[in-house]
């Protein structure tokens, strides 16, 4: 995928159990699967892309990550690319496709 958009490469993405705190006032009050941050230069941090395993998990249900066109890893693709255009500005669609979850 960086092959086709470079801007992504500069972008980290982390896996977390759990959120650190409730919603921002700007967030849904629905679970918080998936949060960004832009980049810091006077921290000199990178934009990010932070998943969240549990709510995520509990989302998907039973889902098996292992299984490609299973809920899990569609849900898990939908975030990613919800995410990696938040902090890129690329179109999620162009990211992932018939973007939707």
């Amino acid at each position: 995928m960086v092959d086709r958009f470079p801007e992504l490469a500069g972008i980290e993405i982390a896996i977390e159990d759990a959120p650190p705190s409730d919603p921002a006032p700007w967030e849904p009050r629905s679970k918080v699967m998936c949060r960004t941050f832009p980049a810091d230069r006077a921290a000199r941090l990178r934009p990010r892309v932070v998943l969240y395993r549990l709510p995520i998990h509990s989302r998907a249900g039973r889902a098996s990550i292992r299984d490609p066109y299973g809920s899990a890893h569609t849900l898990i693709r939908s975030l990613l690319a919800e995410g990696l255009s938040d902090v890129s500005g690329i179109d999620p669609n162009a990211l992932y496709g018939d973007f939707t979850y």
